[in-house]
């Protein structure tokens, strides 16, 4: 769970308190995920800088996936990457809406309107999962 600063660096600032409550909400909710932060995003994906700096973090290796604090700054990381690291992006998904929806950018070329329909279907396999027990009717 990202964040600008490491493992409570700035306690009195909102945003982190946020990030660090978001933490301790999955970990009740799910104990079987590895998660951890708040941290700053060279944290998450440096395992050495994790385990020298920050021994006593739940992570076993470096982050493979990256929660950001707020839409703003997972737009921006987002779009950040997909034009200058020429990585294939998917987004935006969204999350906690009760069903299999998501948006596709208007300028969606056929790759990424083909992942988003993947993504989005697999969104309702999994909620179809869950309502009959395991089972896809």
């Amino acid at each position: 769970m990202l964040s600008y600063s490491d493992f409570g660096e700035h306690r009195e600032d909102p945003g982190v308190s946020r990030v660090e409550q978001a933490v301790r909400l999955v970990r009740e909710r799910r104990p079987d995920l590895e998660i951890d932060g708040e941290m700053q995003a060279d944290t998450a994906v440096n395992f050495a800088k994790i385990s020298e700096g920050f021994p006593f973090s739940a992570l076993t290796g470096p982050a493979n996936v990256l929660v950001f604090p707020d839409l703003t700054s997972g737009n921006i990381a987002y779009k950040l990457l997909e034009h200058l690291a020429a990585a294939e992006a998917l987004g935006p998904l969204l999350v906690g809406i009760g069903g299999p929806v998501n948006v596709v950018p208007v300028d969606a070329g056929v790759s990424e309107l083909v992942n988003i329909a993947t993504y989005t279907a697999n969104q309702a396999l999994d909620l179809a999962l869950l309502k009959n027990g395991g089972v896809v009717q």
